[in-house]
């Protein structure tokens, strides 16, 4: 599954008063660890670095992870003082601890006001499968795409788990009937293992997500109202990947189709431009909404990284086009980035923008006077 790096590196210790190793008084885990905000939304590198310990301590298959992992204070703090168990799950057994954590998000419908946190804080995380929680379509029916090593986890097929003792006494009916044992290695011991033997991870790509995937965004109520409106397509809403870079042809598609603008003929104009994409680089052709550049250059660049000078130049042509905006160039370009994360900044950074920040100018600039 893609994911998009938004983050700063954080140093989380484990002290050594919390008894984790004789040899070192302190393990250091470094982490592209998101923000709190996130928690929950989400796979992040801590919890993946969680995940792998567990199963590197229990030879286990995946790992059912103890919850709240992020959060304020040392990582000590976040993790249970316990020992791991093993457990025996089968394919239903693992979907329905999903879908009871499903359950704790009210159902979206992309309507105003609606909250876009959880209705309590017990959030399981399974490390190892890969997984989504659509929160649009009703309890019980949320997990989607239920994965094990890239095949899809059948109902009957069993599995090895580990999870800390405090997450296996919750009460789970799953757990409660399948405990298999319990490993020597407290849970805390094993974290400090695995960073030891891969102290800085090379990379994380996420394995699970709640859809729509910008709801932790803060351009999440401008996208919300794209997709209300008809701007955008409800099932590409669902996944925008929304901390990935921005590319020039998907703010060209964004900006057209918001607007309903879309050619028949291909002009054929751009020969880097995919034709799947020509009708919509056309339509802002003819619209106007092209800077000079581009309109008597030979090469779109459809892939190419998106620019925040870009897409103020190309949303504030579009909103003139189709409304005559009337604001002077400065205060356009600050309604533009209203109500996103760019909001603070100068808007002469030139800073490539995530796909959810050019969501969020792309409404603006279609619901501007709104």
């Amino acid at each position: 599954m893609r994911h998009g790096v938004f983050a700063a590196l954080l140093l989380l210790t484990l002290p050594s008063q919390a008894a984790v190793t004789n040899r070192h008084d302190r393990a250091i885990l470094r982490v592209a660890a998101l923000s709190a905000a996130r928690a929950g939304f989400h796979d992040t590198p801590l919890s993946d670095a969680l995940g792998a310990a567990m199963i590197e301590a229990t030879g286990a298959d995946v790992a059912l992870l103890p919850a709240p992992l992020e959060g304020k204070g040392d990582l000590a703090d976040r993790i249970p003082a316990d020992l791991l168990e093993t457990t025996t799950l089968t394919g239903a057994d693992l979907r329905a601890l999903l879908e009871r954590t499903a359950r704790g998000f009210a159902t979206y419908d992309f309507l105003p006001g609606r909250s876009a946190g959880l209705s309590d804080s017990a959030v399981d995380e399974i490390h190892g499968l890969s997984y989504e929680l659509d929160l649009t379509r009703p309890p019980g029916e949320r997990v989607m795409h239920l994965a094990f090593r890239g095949e899809s986890l059948g109902t009957g097929r069993s599995l090895e788990v580990a999870v800390s003792q405090s997450r296996a006494a919750r009460g789970d009916r799953e757990l409660a009937s399948a405990r298999a044992g319990v490993s020597p290695i407290p849970l805390r011991e094993a974290v400090v293992a695995h960073v030891e033997r891969a102290p800085a991870p090379a990379g994380f790509e996420r394995s699970w997500t709640v859809l729509p995937d910008y709801l932790p965004d803060v351009e999440r109520p401008l996208i919300d109202r794209l997709v209300r409106e008809g701007a955008m397509p409800r099932d590409e809403a669902l996944r925008v990947f929304p901390d990935e870079m921005a590319r020039r042809g998907e703010l060209a598609y964004w900006l057209a189709r918001a607007f309903g603008w879309q050619e028949r003929r291909l002009s054929g104009a751009y020969s880097d431009v995919p034709d799947s994409l020509q009708p919509w680089v056309d339509a802002l052709a003819r619209h106007h909404v092209l800077d000079l550049e581009t309109r008597t250059s030979e090469l779109f660049q459809p892939f190419a990284p998106l620019t925040l000078s870009i897409a103020l130049d190309w949303c504030a042509h579009a909103a003139k086009s189709a409304r005559g905006a009337t604001q002077d160039e400065s205060a356009l370009r600050h309604a533009l980035v209203a109500n996103t994360s760019l909001a603070q900044r100068p808007l002469t950074a030139p800073d490539t923008l995530s796909r959810a920040q050019a969501l969020g100018i792309v409404a603006n600039a279609r619901f501007l006077g709104r």
